[in-house]
């Protein structure tokens, strides 16, 4: 049998260690919480690197959200790359490919806008930027610390991001640490000023239903303004983009990396929930019961014994009556 102090570091150690490994992962991981009801603090989650997936969820009617009724979440990270057409991505609701409009919401924030109503996208136009997932839409460049990184890259290799605040944030936070990029903090998008970094035209590749999106001022996609989602037309990428292995880089990081909504969380009743706890924790818990009994047994045998020897002396063995009465007899023998 075990020594009873092996067997208590033993569960110190199994009780001790995964709620703090478990704590650490959740409080440093970003997410961004989806909420479209004032009637609780329910939400769903968006998550840098999640895998996305799980039952849709509907939009209830019960604080007059906008987009009452829509459906948000169930896309894949599998899932999340479209093309550089706008409107590409959608693994579901995508049955009009004329129009965004009405659409559901697969990876859980609606897509961009780009002005003009362009494919009925002025339901998502930027008076929705207090609402939208993440916030408000805003781009960020994109470039190298450094071109000996990458072979064939050029100090002045630059791309920008446009999406939301928060997914723009994180995901340049994972630039910087996977693919080499200088720091660069969002600024505010608006697809009608004049001085606008990038324009419709010049995005080669669309992310999470048409949510996200990298381009280059050096590509001019000349079909970018077919009202189709499901055009296989585009200007072909200029060489120095096309085989850049720093754009490769941005791309893999935004593909696994760019926020999407989580599968909805597990409801556990508490019932159940008590009964896994002991039912996972019942052999470590019904060990410590019993080495707890045994030694608290032996202590109380030990104290009584010198209790009865205080008080009334110590009890002779049969052997060592024997030899008294012996003694005795000696001690009294003429």
């Amino acid at each position: 049998m075990l020594p009873f102090s092996s067997i208590v570091l033993a569960l110190t150690c199994l009780f001790a260690t995964l709620p703090a490994t478990a704590k650490l992962d959740v409080k440093n991981k970003p997410q961004i919480r989806v909420t479209t009801s004032f009637t609780n603090f329910n939400a769903r989650i968006m998550d840098h690197w999640g895998g996305g997936g799980g039952a849709t969820w509907t939009i209830s009617n019960d604080s007059a959200h906008p987009f009452v009724s829509r459906q948000f979440g169930g896309g894949k990270r599998r899932d999340i790359r479209g093309s550089k057409t706008f409107g590409s991505g959608y693994p579901w609701d995508s049955d009009d490919a004329s129009t965004l409009n009405g659409r559901g919401f697969p990876f859980g924030v609606w897509p961009l806008w780009w002005g003009n109503d362009f494919m009925g996208t002025d339901e998502y136009n930027s008076t929705m930027d207090t609402i939208r997932p993440g916030g408000q839409l805003v781009t960020a460049e994109v470039k190298l610390t450094d071109p000996k990184w990458y072979r064939g890259s050029t100090k002045d290799e630059t791309y920008y991001v446009l999406g939301d605040v928060q997914s723009v944030t994180f995901i340049m936070i994972s630039f910087v640490n996977w693919c080499h990029t200088t720091p660069a903090w969002p600024r505010k998008f608006d697809p009608l000023a004049a001085n606008t970094p990038i324009r419709l035209e010049n995005v080669i590749q669309y992310y999470r239903a048409s949510s996200f999106a990298l381009a280059s001022t050096l590509y001019n996609n000349t079909f970018a303004r077919t009202t189709s989602a499901n055009s296989t037309g585009s200007s072909p990428l200029p060489q120095q983009v096309d085989r850049s292995e720093f754009r490769k880089c941005v791309d893999g990081v935004i593909a696994n990396a760019l926020p999407i909504m989580n599968k909805p969380p597990r409801i556990i009743k508490p019932s159940l929930k008590w009964g896994l706890i002991f039912g996972l924790n019942g052999i470590p818990i019904l060990v410590l019961a019993f080495y707890t009994v045994t030694l608290s047994y032996g202590l109380l045998i030990l104290i009584w014994r010198h209790v009865k020897v205080f008080l009334w002396g110590r009890t002779l063995t049969p052997n060592e009556k024997e030899q008294r009465e012996a003694e005795l007899d000696y001690e009294a023998y003429p």
